[in-house]
């Protein structure tokens, strides 16, 4: 891509991601970094992240939406689970969302 396209497409991203459930981009991003060399450790980190998943209310309103043919809702979510967010961000800013071998040195 050139370079002056990826801030517009970059953005272009951001704006569909804010559509999407806040909690499985917070699993997912868990799950992209997850480390390990094993495979069946990967699996069960995967599984685990979806069992958390999979009957939530933002999952079953991302279904809804789907079958019902319309745009998810899932700002009453986000409203809802403002705490948990606020200390995602602060886990995030801190460095403690990444990989130990992708965190700062330093902090």
């Amino acid at each position: 891509m050139p370079r002056k396209a990826l801030r517009a497409e970059t953005l272009k991203w951001c704006e569909a991601m804010k559509g999407h459930s806040a909690l499985t981009l917070r699993m997912t991003k868990k799950s992209l970094n997850f480390e390990s060399d094993l495979l069946y450790a990967s699996w069960q980190h995967g599984m685990e992240l979806l069992a958390h998943v999979w009957g939530s209310e933002e999952a079953n309103e991302g279904m809804d939406a789907f079958l019902a043919g319309r745009p998810p809702d899932f700002n009453k979510f986000r409203a809802r689970d403002r705490k948990a967010l606020t200390e995602y961000l602060h886990g995030f800013a801190r460095d403690l969302n990444a990989s130990p071998a992708m965190r700062r040195k330093g902090r």
